[in-house]
């Protein structure tokens, strides 16, 4: 949802926006013996690369503009069962892609093979490796003579390790690796573990039940399978499966107050073996009022850049839930069947991705809402188009779907918007929901317009076209809800005026595209894990639902995602009170703790003015300390911050449970480190008395220096990408700590 950045970016690097692709043809897998256990290990890789240009798959009028198209192909892709990813490196050998399956139960996995769907560049010698510690590996399988496509490798006897990864050494066509899928899987036999026999659910106020069992844990459970019904006499089944478990507890959190609920644990073995029967837990919650600001409250995958991995996905529909949203849409710009090749009909593989989608969406009483781009090259006055797009829509009605969004955002023809193509686009989206509500009268449909974002007083005044193009949504069915990004692209407050006249004109209330926190296009080395803020409290007047576009890091959004989840369900919403509660939810309470240095440096955001560098911690400190002369307690409290950042690698990774979220923060904590042994030197210089120590501590300090900013990711920065300032008006802000080492230097 970048419009004016990307027909901008598109002109200043003078690449074509068309392009003619066709869809990537990816045999199917095998069936497997036994379920596909990549999606619960923890997966890392030796490198990957960006997606080459060649690889990017549409056809029509497309987009194709380096920072927007190119997604990384990184190692997770290898384990989330889609064959529309894939793991890659440019690195043509050794390298690795590595799984680890140790959890709380058990610190080994029996394994009984592996099947590797292979990308162009495929590896003609590699091996499967496995190993206990991650330091010492030996050969379980060794290839010569690989042939690429898909490779299924049986282990006879199984193996039983707690880390596999494949050791590549010679690709075949020598520009590197890639890997559609690796899937790893038990034993063909089935081992059924012992349930639990004794469960007990208790209620915590009005929103919260904790759920505690005992059971006798054999070498072959794996973990513990949490569903959640409202009948008692329930089935387990996907639609209420809630959590996969690794310990004897789970809390489950969003629920209704005064509401009656029924658990069951059971015990699956790394095979799929699991018994169906159990113990029942009852309980009913406190009774209490619920608080909703709007009707939706969702989360959009509406960026550019990476989309989620599927087993990301499945995480954040539980994490939604546990938050107070309860709706998701999936529209990841990049994903070719989502934009550029929306006639045509998803493989076979991806739709039972969907449907496990969809089953967990259900289970976490998440709306779960497909979301179909067409704008790019669609005739919207051809019937063959609409039954084109009536096709690809139909197999998502069948797995279940009831809610769609088609969004015409971002196209190639934006600017020329006005009343003749809003009536153009108001006819197809009002033929597509008669007939998606003859189906099911209770299907719902959004829509989100090519005209997106500013006020409507300021279309008037300014862009006089866009005006009439609003004008003419009115034309839309009015239970088809409208998107509106707020006063820009970026909007760092969005207020009721704004959105009741927008609201009157288009003749109900709208929903809001929140471009917070995502991180896509010229924000790809940005984190943001403030606080939701800017949002005017009594929005639901006017707005009847409200969707954050997150980052492309999945699990990086769970702090500012949990505050916009307390911005939907307290009446008395206080961001920074959110923020400190946000911490202890994502982290725990000694995570928390280790999380906070980083999270603090990373609450600015360089687009909006009200959020710059020098409201952050760290620029407090500074100043804090130069009014005090560098002594005492002002002195002390900034050793003290920057002996937290120069030990935050070490911190993040002993204290966070999350290895995911780990992963993703290391890079930006490894420069917070750098800083942090840079500041600490700072004021052993200033504390320097001779000329000769000074200059030893100021050449590690500028070496120091030299190596954050060979670390590309923002970090207490509020620097922003050349295109935003050439677009957005956008200015050049500093990173705090060079400005700290530039005033030592010349303080001396």
């Amino acid at each position: 949802m970048e419009k004016l950045i990307v027909l901008g970016i598109a002109a200043v690097m003078g690449v074509s926006m068309f392009s003619k692709r066709p869809a990537r043809m990816v045999e199917p897998l095998p069936p497997l013996p036994a379920p596909n256990r990549a999606g619960v290990a923890k997966v890392s890789a030796s490198s990957s690369r960006l997606l080459r240009l060649r690889e990017v798959q549409g056809r029509g009028a497309m987009m194709l503009y380096l920072p927007q198209v190119q997604a990384q192909c990184k190692a997770a892709y290898a384990a989330d069962g889609s064959p529309l990813t894939q793991w890659a490196t440019d690195e043509n050998g050794p390298q690795y892609l590595q799984y680890d399956f140790a959890n709380r139960l058990q610190g080994r996995a029996k394994i009984g093979g592996v099947v590797i769907r292979w990308g162009e560049d495929y590896a003609r010698e590699y091996e499967i490796q496995v190993s206990e510690d991650g330091q010492s590996w030996r050969v379980v399988k060794a290839i010569s003579d690989g042939k690429g496509k898909i490779e299924q490798l049986e282990f006879e006897p199984p193996v039983l390790t707690r880390m596999i990864r494949l050791w590549l050494k010679k690709s075949a066509r020598h520009k590197g690796f890639a890997v559609i899928d690796w899937g790893v899987y038990g034993p063909g036999e089935l081992f059924t573990p012992p349930n639990p026999d004794e469960l007990l659910a208790l209620a915590h106020g009005p929103n919260r039940v904790k759920i505690e069992w005992k059971a006798k844990v054999s070498e072959l459970t794996y973990h513990f399978l949490v569903y959640r019904d409202t009948r008692p006499d329930f089935e387990p089944r996907p639609e209420n499966l809630i959590a996969i478990e690794d310990r004897f507890e789970h809390t489950d959190f969003g629920l209704e107050p005064g509401a009656t609920y029924y658990y069951k644990v059971l015990a699956e073995s790394f095979s799929n073996g699991v018994i169906a029967s159990g113990p029942v837990a009852k309980v009913t919650t406190a009774a209490g009022e619920k608080f909703s600001r709007v009707q939706w409250r969702g989360v959009i995958e509406g960026f550019y850049n990476d989309p989620w991995p599927h087993q990301e996905r499945l995480k954040l529909l539980a994490f939604l839930e546990d938050a107070g949203f309860n709706a998701y849409i999936y529209a990841p710009k990049v994903e070719p069947y989502h934009r550029q090749l929306w006639r045509e009909p998803y493989p076979e593989e991806e739709m039972k991705n969907f449907a496990e989608l969809l089953a967990a969406a259900k289970a976490h009483r998440i709306t779960f809402i497909y979301a179909i781009s067409p704008g790019l090259d669609m005739d919207y006055t051809d019937p063959a188009e609409i039954e084109a797009l009536k096709r690809k829509l139909n197999p998502f009605f069948a797995l279940g779907v009831r809610a769609f969004t088609i969004a015409l955002d971002d196209l190639p023809d934006s600017k020329r918007a006005d009343g003749e193509m809003a009536a153009k686009q108001a006819a197809m989206v009002n033929t597509i929901l008669r007939w998606l509500t003859d189906m099911d009268p209770a299907t719902v449909l959004f829509f989100c317009p090519t005209v997106y974002e500013k006020s409507y007083e300021y279309q008037v005044e300014k862009k006089p076209r866009f005006a009439e193009y609003s004008r003419g949504l009115a034309a839309l069915d009015p239970k088809v809800p409208i998107f509106w990004t707020g006063h820009g692209v970026f909007s760092e407050t969005i207020d009721l005026a704004s959105a009741q006249g927008l609201s009157q004109v288009y003749g109900r209330k709208i929903l809001i595209w929140d471009n917070y926190p995502v991180n896509d296009g010229g924000l790809r080395r940005n984190l943001f894990l403030g606080p939701y803020t800017g949002r005017d409290l009594n929005l639901g007047e006017a707005v009847a639902g409200i969707f954050l576009n997150p980052m492309y890091l999945p699990n990086a959004n769970y702090v500012p995602l949990y505050t916009a989840g307390r911005y939907f369900t307290d009446p008395d919403y206080e961001p920074w009170a959110a923020y400190e509660d946000a911490l202890g939810f994502v982290a725990g309470e000694e995570g928390a703790a280790a999380l906070r240095p980083l999270a603090d440096a990373l609450l600015n955001h360089p687009l909006y003015p009200g959020r710059d560098i020098a409201t952050l911690p760290l620029s407090r400190a500074i100043e804090a300390f130069w009014k005090a002369g560098g002594q005492g307690e002002a002195g002390e409290k900034l050793r003290q911050l920057f002996e937290a950042y120069a030990r935050h690698p070490d911190e993040l990774q002993a204290k966070l449970d999350n290895f995911e979220l780990v992963q993703e923060l290391l890079p930006a904590s490894e420069k917070l480190a750098l800083f942090g042994q840079a500041g600490l030197l700072c004021l052993d210089y200033l504390a320097a008395t001779g000329p000769e120590q000074r200059e030893s501590l100021k050449k590690e300090i500028v070496a120091l220096r030299e190596q954050s900013r060979r670390n590309p990711w923002h970090v207490a920065d509020g620097n922003v990408h050349a295109v935003y300032r050439l677009l957005l008006g956008a200015k050049k802000k500093g990173v705090v700590m060079e400005q700290f080492i530039s005033r030592v230097f010349r303080s001396k």
